[in-house]
C-alpha cells in the first residue's frame, strides 16, 4: 500500500508548474472535466475520484496558455499508444530513450499508461513559443527518430491532458506509474513492479534552445511570406479607381506609371501587372511589360 503523503508529493511534482489546470475523469458515462484552482482543491478532487474514475490532468497549467498566440512551454509530451499490440509502443519507447541517451545524454520521464501505451516527457527550462504546433512537429520530425506509435494529435494540442501518475486505469485495473524504461513489459502488464520510483523533473537546456530556434525560423518564414505575398488590400483606393478610368489623355502615361509602381511595390509580378491595362483603348501586352 502506497503512503498517502508520498502519493500527494508525487502528484504535486508531476503538476509542479502550477494551478489552475483541468482534471479529466472518465470510465463511467460521459467524461467529466473540472478545473483545480490550487493545490488544496486539486488534492481534494483527486482523493474524491481516485478509486472510481480514470484521471488525467492538463499537460500545461492555464497560465502557460493565457495567450491565444503564445505558449509558455516547459516540456515536450509524447504519447505512444498501440491499441492493437502494446509491444509496438514498448519497443518504440525503448528505442526513443536509447536515442535520447546517445544524442542528448538525456533520460526522459517515462510513464506506463496502465493500458496500451507510454507517456514520455522531455522536460526543459521554460520558453515562450509563438508557433507551438508547428514547432513541436518540426522538433519530432528533425530531432527524433521515427516513432510509429506516436499519437500526433497529442503533439499538436497544447490543451492536451495526460494520465495522472499513480492512479488506476479503470479499464485495465493497472497502475499508471513512472518506470525505468528497461523494465520488462510482462512486469508492467501483471502489476508486479517491486519499486515505485519518485518522479524527478530533469530539465535539459538543449531542448529549450532547439525549440527557440525552430520557433524563430517559423516566425521569420511567416514574415518573409507576408512580405512577398501579393495583396489587393495593400493597393490604395485611389489607384484602384484610377486603373478603371481612361488613361489616354495627356496625363495618362504618368497615371499608368503610378499604377504599375504601386503594384510593383506590393510585390506583384510584372506579368500580372500588364493585363491591368487591357481596358485601355491602346492596350498592348508586350508594351505594357
Amino acid at each position: 500500500m502506497l503512503d498517502e503523503k508520498w502519493l500527494e508529493s508525487q502528484w504535486l511534482t508531476h503538476c509542479g508548474d502550477g494551478f489552475p489546470r483541468d482534471i479529466l475523469l472518465w470510465g463511467r458515462g460521459h467524461p467529466q472535466r473540472f478545473s483545480a484552482y490550487n493545490v488544496e482543491h486539486f488534492l481534494q478532487l483527486i482523493w474524491k475520484y481516485l478509486f472510481t474514475f480514470s484521471i488525467a490532468v492538463n499537460v500545461f497549467p492555464h497560465s502557460f496558455l493565457s495567450s491565444a498566440s503564445e505558449t509558455l512551454c516547459n516540456k515536450i509530451y509524447l504519447d505512444l499508444d498501440s491499441k492493437a499490440d502494446i509491444t509496438l509502443a514498448y519497443n518504440d519507447m525503448q528505442h526513443l530513450v536509447d536515442y535520447l541517451k546517445g544524442k542528448f545524454n538525456y533520460v526522459p520521464r517515462v510513464y506506463f499508461s496502465g493500458n496500451k501505451g507510454f507517456h514520455i516527457f522531455l522536460d526543459l527550462p521554460s520558453v515562450m513559443l509563438s508557433n507551438y504546433r508547428d514547432t513541436m512537429i518540426q522538433f519530432v520530425t528533425k530531432y527524433l527518430p521515427p516513432i510509429k506509435t506516436l499519437d500526433i494529435q497529442t503533439l499538436k494540442d497544447r490543451n492536451r491532458v495526460s494520465r495522472l501518475p499513480y492512479t488506476i486505469h479503470q479499464g485495465s485495473g493497472r497502475l499508471c506509474a513512472p518506470i525505468d524504461y528497461a523494465t520488462e513489459l510482462s512486469i508492467l502488464l501483471n502489476n508486479k513492479l517491486n519499486k515505485y520510483p519518485n518522479i524527478v523533473i530533469d530539465s535539459n537546456m538543449e531542448f529549450s534552445k532547439i525549440l527557440c530556434d525552430i520557433d524563430q525560423e517559423i516566425s521569420d518564414k511567416k514574415v518573409d511570406e507576408e512580405e512577398v505575398r501579393p495583396s489587393h488590400n495593400k493597393i490604395r483606393p485611389c489607384i484602384l479607381v484610377a486603373q478603371n478610368q481612361s488613361m489616354n489623355d495627356s496625363n495618362g502615361a504618368l497615371m499608368r506609371l503610378a499604377v504599375a509602381i504601386e503594384y510593383l511595390y506590393t510585390h506583384h509580378n510584372p506579368k500580372d501587372i500588364a493585363p491591368l491595362f487591357k481596358n485601355q483603348d491602346d492596350y498592348d501586352y508586350n508594351k505594357s511589360l
